[in-house]
């Protein structure tokens, strides 16, 4: 009995290790894919749109105490960010996947496309916005139509 314990403590804390390794290997992965990719100006962009705003809310600190905040804040918060969204990626690629996606951004179009992706998000979103300000205006529309 001692000895099947043995074993299956022995294969728990073996497969946990290995777990781990894989977890730690795919989240630097992903660091790596995000990095390449210009995921990460997208997020950054994002996050200094959101500093913009709060800086018209504590006009007070000055622009030194805003970029400490902003490194401090941001550096360990993508890091965070990034351990919050590995199960998601998990779910839908391997590690094999992420390698051969960042493989694909180390050549001339993943280049041009990743320092493009942010300018395009954004042009996107704004075009994005007015269509929908437009479709809800026309269900309104319709609806009140229906209703009457």
């Amino acid at each position: 009995m001692k000895k099947i314990i043995s074993t299956l403590a022995l294969l728990l804390i073996v497969s946990t290790t290995a777990f781990c390794q894989t977890d730690k290997e795919y989240s630097e992965t992903l660091k790596k894919f995000f990095e390449i990719s210009g995921s990460n100006a997208s997020v950054s962009a994002g996050l200094d749109q959101m500093m913009e705003l709060l800086k018209t809310q504590l006009p007070t600190l000055d622009e030194k105490e805003w970029t400490k905040v902003y490194k401090d804040i941001i550096e360990e918060s993508m890091n965070e960010y990034i351990e919050m969204i590995i199960p998601i990626y998990q779910k839908y690629l391997t590690k094999s996947d992420l390698e051969e996606m960042i493989k694909f951004y180390q050549t001339p179009i993943g280049q041009k496309f990743s320092k493009s992706n942010t300018s395009i998000t954004k042009d996107v979103m704004s075009v994005s916005q007015e269509w929908g300000m437009k479709l809800s205006s026309k269900l309104m529309e319709t609806i009140q139509k229906e209703n009457e």
